[in-house]
Parts: structure tokens; C-alpha cells; sequence
């Protein structure tokens, strides 16, 4: 397992969003659920090469669903773009993304085509998604204050 951290502005507010890489290995299923209650966002990775890592998917978001915050942010990652023996159409990673509705992406980690794009997408939809939060506390607070006047 993997552990990263990255650096990305946002309206200049500068995030410091950490990535945790267990490869969707099964010795790490436990521990990863634990990560999912603390998690803002999940990243789903499949191998276009790789029908078996597709199928797999599926499993990964009901647990996700299953332990994680209710609005958890998800996106689909169709990796290894840059082979030519491609199992998995676009078309099949666009129709996942969409049984969830969740963002699909397909990148290549070997020539780092569409990972940072993947990161920063999550992390401006964390960013906005805490801005509207804000915005509801700010309305609900101007409205408290509003309704407690008392005239004399």
C-alpha cells in the first residue's frame, strides 16, 4: 500500500490532498474500509487489459456505499490506455460510470496521461462541495440572528 500527498490550488486556496494506493488488493480490504469513513473522495481504478479488474468494480462500490460517508465522491479510472490489447471499451467504462453516476476518466499512470486531471477534478468537487456547506451555515446563521431580533 501506498501512501502520497499532493499539493493543488484551488481559487487560490492551496489543498493538501492525500492519496492512498492499495492496488485493490484483498489483504487491504479492511483497512481500506476504514479509510473510506474519513475519505472525501475514492478514486476506482480498472486495467482496460484486465475483464477481471472491471468485474471487480462493481464489489468495490457496494463496500464503498456499504462504509462510507453518504456523499462520498467517486470517479472511474479506465488505466493502461496506452496498450494496444484493450479488453474493455470506453464505451463499457462510460456505461459503469454511469450505472453509478460517478465521472469517468481514462488514463495511462506509465505516461501520466489524465492522472493529475483525475486528482484535481476530485479535489475541485471537495473544494466546492465545502464551499456550499459554508454558504448553508452562513444563510442559516444570518437567518438565526434575523429571527431572534426583538423590537422594543
Amino acid at each position: 500500500m501506498k501512501n502520497e500527498s499532493k499539493i493543488i490550488s484551488i481559487n487560490d486556496s492551496v489543498i493538501k490532498v492525500q492519496i492512498w494506493d492499495t492496488a485493490g488488493q484483498e489483504k487491504y480490504k479492511s483497512m481500506s474500509r476504514k479509510g473510506y469513513q474519513n475519505a472525501d473522495a475514492i478514486i476506482l481504478v480498472y486495467d482496460v487489459k484486465d475483464k477481471k479488474s472491471f468485474e471487480s468494480i462493481n464489489t468495490w462500490v457496494d463496500d464503498i456505499k456499504t462504509n462510507s460517508k453518504e456523499d462520498i465522491l467517486m470517479a472511474l479510472l479506465a488505466n493502461k490506455i496506452d496498450m494496444n490489447d484493450r479488453v474493455i471499451s470506453k464505451e463499457e467504462g462510460l456505461k459503469l460510470a454511469e450505472k453509478y453516476n460517478i465521472k469517468y476518466f481514462e488514463c495511462s499512470c506509465k505516461f501520466d496521461i489524465n492522472v493529475t486531471e483525475t486528482i484535481v477534478y476530485l479535489t475541485q468537487e471537495i473544494f466546492l462541495k465545502g464551499e456550499k456547506k459554508r454558504n448553508i451555515m452562513l444563510e442559516d446563521n444570518v437567518k438565526k440572528v434575523k429571527s431572534s431580533k426583538t423590537c422594543c
